[in-house]
C-alpha cells in the first residue's frame, strides 16, 4: 500500500487490520480472515483503485487472494 501511495504522490496513511476467526469443518478447523483496509487521504473511488492494484501486486495477497476464507475490503472506520 505504501509503495502505491508513493507512486501516486500521496503520503503514506493507509492502514490494514486483520481479524481472524477459527471455525470447525468436517475435517477439523479452518481460519477466516477479515482484512479491513482504510485509506483516509483519498476519495472512495481512488481508494478502491489503490486496493485493487495492491491486491494484484502484493505477494501475500497473491497467496491468500483466491481463498474463500479471506475477505479484503475498504472501510471508513475499523470494526475491531
Amino acid at each position: 500500500m505504501e509503495a502505491e501511495e508513493g507512486r501516486r504522490g500521496l503520503e503514506h496513511a493507509a492502514e490494514v487490520k486483520v481479524g481472524v476467526d477459527m471455525g470447525k469443518d468436517t475435517e477439523g478447523y479452518q481460519f477466516f480472515l477479515d482484512c479491513q483496509v482504510r485509506i483516509p487521504q483519498v476519495a472512495e473511488a481512488e481508494a478502491q483503485e489503490i486496493l485493487a492494484k495492491c491486491e494484484r501486486r502484493c505477494p501475500v495477497a497473491k497467496i491468500v487472494g483466491s481463498s474463500q476464507n479471506v475477505r479484503v475490503h475498504l472501510v471508513k472506520q475499523f470494526a475491531f
